[in-house]
């Protein structure tokens, strides 16, 4: 069929009309194409199709620069323009707040663009597939499978990522992680594998640091689950110190295999800056960071309270904030370890009530209980960071229930070139 291109999904692909009434779905599809298209599969209320030939292209269309853009899925949007790009994650935002979140009459700040388009990511999971020799080769999953696509040019990596890693070495690989530091340059290089060694694995690491100089720490990650998350909960530390160190937003940070760090510093540090100017921390303000990982967000403004309490599930994520406060002289905060709800309680105990709180939750959002914490604490403003805005409407829609009015909200894209944008939201009492 013929078909326009009316918008893009929030998943990246376009939308358009059939002739019966039925919405079709299009993988590399452009707003305002003119395509000719072949349905793929039939739902009940949609289509799903692939692209036969653009008879009209867009004003926003351009050559894709990745030949293996299809097979991969990684990226969506390298056929198009960054500006479009841009206008289509702040509707994704916009979609989901009114639909979700029946936010209808908010208006939106504009997004907060990367000020990185290409090898932005500081962190990159490989997966090892076999070509048809039986040879081993490191890749990325194509989109919703497990087969291994090799991307030897990949745009979004650093080209220090790029390495040809010996074969010998694959072979004892489920993954290889590789994390580097925009600070110094180091390179973490993390070998993922279900046992708890090979034979010669400490030489291996040697030699790999002997090959490329940037590499300065190898670790072994034990993972004996090889259908769950790609790192597993242990690790060995083969060659050089086990850590890289970094820095955002003045706060420096040592990071390990499981460490959660933001994989684009550069648009993170404009992250982190607009949810301090939504916060407007003021020196009597007493600060909970919930979901506070190592205290990055919560540490960059620090400085500027009189007491600022982070609040982690994870023990080693704790003690790295610990050490980051510490290492920036800061006399001022406490991290507590434990869920929301724990903490709420502790704080109430010790009659703490915090006036400003920051939440950066995962991409399922705020927990039930982390809400109930946060609307017992009841504090004067709320900023939330969050990485699906679609979780965040949710979120938001509950404490404003709850009588907080939702102030300000602004995109950021974290990850240009794929679906995925981050919000930042400013919550107020009524």
């Amino acid at each position: 069929m013929e078909l326009k291109i009316e918008r893009l999904a929030n998943n990246g692909k376009g939308v358009g009309k059939a002739p019966d009434g039925k919405t079709v779905f299009v993988s590399g599809a452009v707003p305002e194409d003119l395509l000719r298209v072949a349905v793929t599969a039939e739902r009940s209320r949609f289509y799903e199709a692939e692209i036969r030939g653009i008879i009209e292209p867009s004003a926003d269309r351009i050559p894709s620069d990745c030949p293996e853009q299809e097979r991969c899925g990684g990226c969506c949007f390298r056929q198009m323009t960054y500006e479009a790009e841009l206008k289509a994650k702040t509707g994704f935002v916009r979609d989901a707040f009114r639909r979700i979140g029946g936010f209808v009459d908010l208006p939106i700040e504009p997004i907060l663009p990367s000020p990185l388009k290409e090898a932005y990511r500081n962190k990159a999971e490989f997966a090892i597939g076999t070509d048809r020799e039986g040879k081993p080769f490191a890749g990325f999953y194509s989109e919703k499978t497990h087969r291994v696509v090799p991307v030897p040019n990949c745009r979004l990596v650093p080209e220090e990522f790029l390495v040809h890693l010996e074969p010998s070495l694959l072979y004892h690989c489920l993954h290889l992680v590789m994390r580097r530091s925009g600070l110094t340059g180091e390179i973490m290089l993390i070998i993922v594998s279900a046992s708890d060694g090979f034979p010669g694995d400490k030489e291996a690491a040697e030699k790999i640091r002997e090959m490329f100089p940037a590499v300065t720490s190898v670790i072994l990650n034990i993972n004996p689950d090889p259908k769950g998350p790609v790192l597993g909960p242990r690790n060995r530390v083969l060659s050089g110190a086990g850590f890289i160190k970094d820095q955002i937003c003045g706060v420096p940070v040592e990071i390990g295999p499981l460490s959660f760090f933001q994989v684009n510093t550069p648009a993170a540090e404009a992250l982190y800056r607009t949810a301090a100017e939504f916060a407007q921390v003021r020196p009597d303000d007493t600060v909970l960071d919930l979901y506070c990982g190592m205290g990055t967000i919560g540490l960059s403004m620090a400085a500027d309270c009189r007491q600022l309490i982070g609040g982690e599930i994870i023990p080693e994520a704790v003690e790295s904030a610990k050490r980051n406060a510490a290492t920036m002289g800061l006399k001022n905060t406490r991290f507590l370890c434990g869920d929301a709800a724990e903490i709420a309680e502790t704080l109430i105990r010790e009659n703490i009530h915090p006036s400003l709180i920051i939440l950066d939750p995962p991409r399922k959002g705020c927990s039930p209980e982390t809400l109930n914490a946060v609307k017992t604490l009841n504090p004067d403003r709320i900023v939330m960071v969050s990485c699906d805005p679609a979780t965040a409407a949710r979120d938001c829609c509950i404490l404003s229930n709850a009588g907080y009015q939702l102030s300000r909200l602004r995109p950021a894209d974290l990850f240009p070139r794929t679906r995925h944008v981050e919000t930042v939201c400013l919550l107020t009492h009524n």
